[in-house]
């Protein structure tokens, strides 16, 4: 229990906000999470029943993080043959691009000081541009913008594990599926699907967003 003497990192350095950085926590520990979701909707697809999980493992992991992407979402344009599980499987996937933007947006930028103009409630990031270039971008966010990120990556990881416990479970019978899974193997699927947000805004100048 908290006794309001921990009040580390400070008085070494501040930085920032902690109810903010505690939310950018959040994204990134969700972040990863919707990940792992992204990559079991190929691995424990039963489609890889007659391949060695070793031999799938290597496979996979041996791609980077956008060659994986690109051989889930093809496995599911080729191999699945449930047009309603390939719709909500490009939706997800879709889904993830953004999570993946806002994700690196956020975990690789620095906190960057508000300055006299800027707003008390608002936390803000710098970024570097370009990883071989000397540009920057600027990020701002209120505290329930930076929640609204992590909650909508939530949603990705339950549409995720909605689609992966359907094509894992669709062709058993009913009775042998765990009750609180039942409801996600019926067919048609009910898979509702996910509204894609619009990217996280960058601008150019700090003061472009201090109005």
């Amino acid at each position: 229990m908290e006794d309001g003497t921990d009040k580390w990192p400070l008085p070494a350095f501040n930085p920032g906000d902690a109810k903010a950085l505690h939310a950018v926590g959040v994204i990134a520990l969700t972040f990863v999470q919707f990940e792992r979701g992204v990559e079991n909707l190929f691995l424990h697809h039963p489609a890889h029943g007659g391949i060695s999980q070793d031999l799938l493992h290597h496979y996979f992991y041996s791609l980077n993080e956008q060659q994986r992407i690109i051989v889930v979402r093809k496995f599911y344009r080729d191999r699945e043959s449930d047009p309603l599980v390939v719709e909500a499987a490009e939706n997800v996937l879709k889904f993830f691009d953004w999570a993946h933007d806002a994700r690196n947006k956020i975990m690789h930028s620095e906190v960057y000081p508000p300055g006299v103009s800027g707003r008390p409630d608002t936390f803000y990031f710098i970024k570097r541009a370009e990883k071989r270039a000397p540009g920057s971008h600027y990020l701002a966010f209120r505290l329930q913008e930076l929640r609204d990120v992590a909650e909508q990556m939530r949603a990705g990881v339950v549409a995720a594990a909605e689609i992966n416990i359907h094509v894992r479970y669709r062709e058993l019978d009913p009775s042998k599926i765990e009750a609180s899974l039942r409801v996600y193997a019926v067919k048609p699927p009910l898979f509702a699907l996910l509204t894609i947000p619009e990217p996280l805004n960058v601008t150019e100048t700090p003061n472009s967003f201090r109005a």
